[in-house]
């Protein structure tokens, strides 16, 4: 892995939060990469953001938003932060809000 400075660094040099990212980004590309021409892959996360600050949360949680436009998401969390931040954000997308169930 490379810092933002382009140094070559181990992945033990970067916060839990980063480490979290990447690992998220690394299941999303690997989605794309199995799939076919016709068929998504349903994308399913167990707290996935723990490590996850609020900004960093709410960028991942756009960006999975925008994916379920084309594919089925299933977030599991005990947290409230995750569920409140994506009803919001669904809110403001112009779509059908999918089912948010809380325990």
């Amino acid at each position: 892995m490379a810092d933002s400075l382009g140094e070559a660094r181990d992945i033990d040099y970067f916060s839990a939060g980063t480490k979290d990212q990447i690992y998220l980004s690394l299941r999303l590309a690997l989605l794309d990469m199995l799939e076919g021409e016709t068929q998504k892959l349903p994308l399913i996360l167990d707290d996935a953001f723990c490590q996850f600050d609020d900004g960093r949360l709410k960028n991942a949680l756009v960006s999975l938003a925008q994916a379920g436009c084309s594919r089925q998401v299933i977030l599991f969390t005990c947290h409230t932060r995750e569920t409140e931040y994506l009803e919001e954000i669904i809110r403001g997308l112009d779509r059908t809000a999918p089912v948010i169930c809380k325990a």
